[in-house]
């Protein structure tokens, strides 16, 4: 979404005919211009930000979890071996 302006039209109205509200729309500075942008595209592109962050949090968690895991099998593997006061399983 950098630098189409041919995406609205005059007065923010875009091609496909949906009027937008003057109240909706928003400047956005990039690198090269500066764009009107629609409230509904900022709000949706910071959605999929926002998703993207909880899928990779979700990934750290799981890997946390598994680690976890397997350390704990393998201390009750070791409590086991040497008959510790803990039973092989719980």
């Amino acid at each position: 979404m950098t630098g189409r302006t041919e995406e609205t039209g005059l007065a923010g109205i875009p091609r496909g005919g949906k009027r937008m509200s003057r109240r909706n729309l928003f400047y956005r500075e990039t690198s090269s211009s500066i764009e009107l942008v629609h409230a509904n595209t900022l709000i949706s592109e910071g959605s999929r930000c926002r998703k993207q962050q909880q899928q990779q949090e979700k990934q750290k968690r799981s890997a946390a979890a598994a680690a976890a895991k397997t350390a704990k099998t393998a201390k009750t593997a070791r409590t086991a071996r040497t008959g510790g006061a803990r039973a092989n399983f719980m």
